[in-house]
C-alpha cells in the first residue's frame, strides 16, 4: 500500500470514529501531509492555503480557483485521486464547497463552512511518520545541518546578525527549503533574549543561529553557538548546564512515555545543575512535524511518545541555548541533525550516554 492509500485509510477511520461523512482540510499542514509533501501556500506565514482538500468517504475533491488551478495540478498534486474542482476567483467559495458536501455530516479542520472543528483530533493522525516520511526527513535534516554549519563556519567578527541570517537563508533557499524561523543573536543579545530576531547588531565575540527550516511540510528545528577565542567560565559553565538538560530530555523520549514525564525530567535537571527556574522564561520544545510544534510540552502535557513521533526540544539558559531535531524510535530516539566534525560533548544520563553539540570555537 502506497503513502497516500495509507494515509486515506486513517482519514476514512477517523470518519467512521466521529460519525462523519467527510472532511475539509483547508490548513497547510493538512494539506502537506495529506498530499505526501506538496504545498499549497502562496503567502509564506498563512495558516490556510489556496487549495480545499474535501476528503470523502468514496471520493477526494481539491477545490482551487482558475488563478491556480494549472500550478496546482501541473506542480503541486501529483496523486490521481483527487478531482479538480475549479472556479472563478470572483466566486464565493463556500458556495462551491458546499455543493460538493450538500445533504453530507461534514467536519473541517478549521470549524469554517459551518462545520464542526476537529483539527484537535484530525492532527493526530499525523504525529507517527510512514517511511516515506522518515525518508524525506532524514534527508532534509541532513541538508539543513550541513547549511547550518557552513554558516557557523562562516561568520566573522563584525558581521552582523541581518548578514548571518542572510547567509543561511540563501543556502536553503537555494535548495527550495522554507526558512520561516530564523533568528541570530551577537554577545548580549543571546542573554537577553530568548527570540532574539536578527538585528543590524554585529558580532564581537558570540554568535547564537536558530533555525526552524521546512520543506515537504516538515518543520526541523536546530540551534548552534559560536564563540571568537574561548568563552568565558559563566558562558562554559550555562553551556554545560543547558547540554545536560537537553540530554535528560532526549534520553527520555522514548516511545510510550508521558510528555509530561520528560518535561519534569528536565525540570529536575535544570535544578539538579544550579539552574532552579531557567525553564519558565522560555517553553522546552516539544513534538514537531507538520507544524514547527505539534504540542509543547509541560506539567499538563497529556500526549504519549509514539513511534517515529518527531521532537525537538530546546532548553535555554540565559545566554546559551541547545536544539536539535530528534525521531523517537523502537530502538530509542534518533538525533538527525547532527553535524559531522562538529565539537560535541558526552553527557551521562542514567547509564547512557548523549553526545550534545558543544560551542564552536573560532
Amino acid at each position: 500500500m502506497n503513502e497516500f492509500q495509507t494515509k486515506l485509510d486513517k482519514v476514512k477511520r477517523f470518519l467512521d470514529e466521529k460519525g462523519s461523512d467527510g472532511i475539509i482540510l483547508s490548513k497547510r499542514e493538512s494539506f502537506s501531509w495529506l498530499t505526501c509533501g506538496a504545498h499549497d501556500f502562496v503567502a509564506k506565514f498563512s495558516e490556510t492555503g489556496v487549495a480545499d482538500l474535501i476528503v470523502m468517504k468514496d471520493k477526494c475533491y481539491v477545490a482551487v480557483s482558475e488563478i491556480e488551478r494549472c500550478r496546482m495540478m501541473d506542480e503541486e498534486i501529483k496523486i490521481p485521486d483527487f478531482e479538480l474542482v475549479s472556479f472563478d476567483w470572483y466566486r464565493n467559495k463556500n458556495d462551491v464547497i458546499g455543493q460538493l458536501t450538500r445533504g453530507r455530516k461534514v467536519a473541517s479542520d478549521t470549524g469554517n463552512f459551518n462545520t464542526p472543528n476537529l483539527c484537535e483530533d484530525f492532527r493526530r493522525l499525523r504525529f507517527s511518520l510512514c517511511a516515506e516520511e522518515t525518508g524525506r526527513l532524514e534527508e532534509l535534516c541532513s541538508r539543513i545541518a550541513i547549511a547550518v554549519q557552513e554558516t557557523c563556519r562562516e561568520i566573522y567578527v563584525g558581521d552582523t546578525e541581518h548578514e548571518i541570517a542572510a547567509n543561511i537563508g540563501s543556502k536553503l533557499m537555494k535548495q527550495g527549503i522554507q526558512l520561516p524561523v530564523c533568528l541570530i543573536a551577537a554577545d548580549d543579545r543571546i542573554r537577553k533574549y530568548r527570540h532574539p530576531v536578527p538585528t543590524g547588531n554585529k558580532v564581537k565575540k558570540y554568535a547564537l543561529v536558530v533555525v526552524g527550516a521546512e520543506k515537504y511540510g516538515l518543520y526541523v528545528s536546530m540551534s548552534r553557538m559560536v564563540s571568537f577565542g574561548e568563552p568565558d567560565d559563566e558562558i562554559l559553565r550555562k553551556q554545560k548546564a543547558c547540554l545536560e538538560v537537553d540530554a535528560a530530555l532526549i534520553r527520555n523520549t522514548v516511545v510510550g512515555t508521558g510528555v509530561s514525564d520528560i518535561f519534569k525530567a528536565a525540570v529536575n535537571k535544570y535544578e539538579m545543575t544550579g539552574f532552579a527556574g531557567e525553564w519558565k522564561f522560555h517553553h522546552q520544545g516539544g513534538a514537531a512535524g507538520y507544524r514547527a510544534r505539534e504540542f509543547l510540552g509541560n506539567f499538563d502535557t497529556e500526549e504519549l511518545v509514539q513511534e517515529n513521533q518527531m521532537y525537538a526540544w530546546n532548553p535555554t539558559i540565559s545566554g546559551t541555548k541547545s536544539e536539535d531535531t530528534i525521531l523517537a524510535t523502537l530502538q530509542g530516539p534518533r538525533i538527525l541533525t547532527e553535524i559531522p566534525g562538529w565539537p560535541m560533548r558526552k553527557i551521562i544520563i542514567d547509564g547512557q550516554e548523549i553526545m550534545r553539540p558543544d560551542i564552536l570555537v573560532r
